[in-house]
C-alpha cells in the first residue's frame, strides 16, 4: 500500500519586479555643511543660537566639588539639555567616568 504525502506548502508568486531609476545625482556639498542636520533651517523668531562648549575634548580641566578640587580629563561633549552644556570626563585619581555640567569645570591654574 503505498500512500502519496500532499504537500500543504503555499505556493511562491513570484512578484513583479519594477525597474528603478537611478537616483539624480545631488550637488556636491562642501563638507562642513553636508553632515550639518540644522544647516540652512530657518531658527524660530526670537530663538538664540544654540551654546558652544567652552573646552574641547581630550583637554585637562579642574573639577570643582564640594568635597574639593579634582583634575579630569574631556572625553565627550554631551548634547546640550534643558540648555546647560554637559561633558563626559574622566577623573585622574578615580577610575570610572561622569557626566558634569559645563558650570562645574574651569581651567587649570
Amino acid at each position: 500500500m503505498s500512500e502519496t504525502l500532499k504537500s500543504i506548502a503555499i505556493p511562491v508568486k513570484p512578484k513583479a519586479r519594477r525597474s528603478r531609476a537611478p537616483a539624480p545625482s545631488s550637488p556636491s556639498l562642501p563638507p562642513q555643511k553636508a553632515f550639518d542636520p540644522l544647516a540652512g533651517r530657518p531658527r524660530a523668531a526670537g530663538a538664540a543660537p544654540a551654546p558652544a562648549h567652552a573646552y574641547g575634548i581630550g583637554q585637562r580641566l579642574v573639577y570643582r566639588t564640594l568635597m574639593g578640587n579634582s583634575t579630569c580629563t574631556v572625553l565627550r561633549l554631551l548634547p546640550v539639555e534643558k540648555g546647560v552644556l554637559s561633558y563626559r570626563v574622566r577623573s585622574d585619581i578615580e577610575s570610572y567616568e561622569r557626566n558634569v555640567e559645563e558650570s562645574a569645570l574651569s581651567l587649570p591654574r
